[in-house]
């Protein structure tokens, strides 16, 4: 039955090579993170998730995703360019793709099966793969309150610039719509 369903995870291809990447969880992720970070050669990050989730596209995973059982979406996307196309066939697979996500696969299942079923329910988590230290996650709320700290750094900072004169005060704020700039520029180029 659907409702013994512990644990939802699917592999897709949207391309013919490229790693394995988790690009999609269910809410409450911050569980099966914590699993995928003891995963060998996991990448991730939250970021696609949340754009993932704003796009109209669907996967097989959203038919599973109304159990509201924790859930990983993983897919290589390189050579995105032929799919379904007459190119999007074996010949042009890599099989070093098949086998990360096998990888991932057969090492999830190994985990989630030797650990407590039904999983936790958990809160969000942000996450990120780095080199070397693999998959690093915190609490969404950690990110939401260092957001809140940096604001308000922000702010007094403005405030002693004002106390130093127009001119710092200028010149900061021209520096923080540079950069606000850049970072709208950077996100429309990616």
């Amino acid at each position: 039955h659907a409702r013994d369903v512990a644990v939802v995870l699917n592999f897709e291809a949207r391309g013919t090579h490229g790693p394995s990447l988790m690009f999609e969880t269910g809410a409450g992720n911050a569980d099966v993170i914590s699993v995928l970070r003891d995963v060998g050669g996991a990448r991730a990050t939250s970021l696609s998730t949340t754009v993932y989730r704003a796009h109209p596209n669907d996967s097989d995973l959203a038919e599973l995703m109304v159990l509201g059982k924790p859930a990983m979406n993983f897919a290589f996307i390189g050579g995105v360019e032929r799919y379904h196309t007459a190119e999007d066939d074996v010949a042009h697979l890599a099989p070093g793709s098949v086998q990360h996500h096998g990888n991932q696969a057969l090492a999830l299942a190994r985990a989630f099966a030797s650990g407590p079923l039904p999983r936790p329910q958990t809160a969000d988590a942000v996450f990120f793969d780095f080199p070397v230290l693999g998959v690093v996650s915190y609490p969404e709320w950690f990110a939401i309150a260092a957001g809140a700290v940096t604001l308000i750094l922000v702010l007094l900072g403005i405030v002693q610039l004002r106390r130093t004169g127009p001119a710092a005060a200028r010149d900061a704020t021209l520096g923080a719509v540079a950069f606000i700039l850049s970072l709208v520029i950077a996100a429309g180029a990616a």
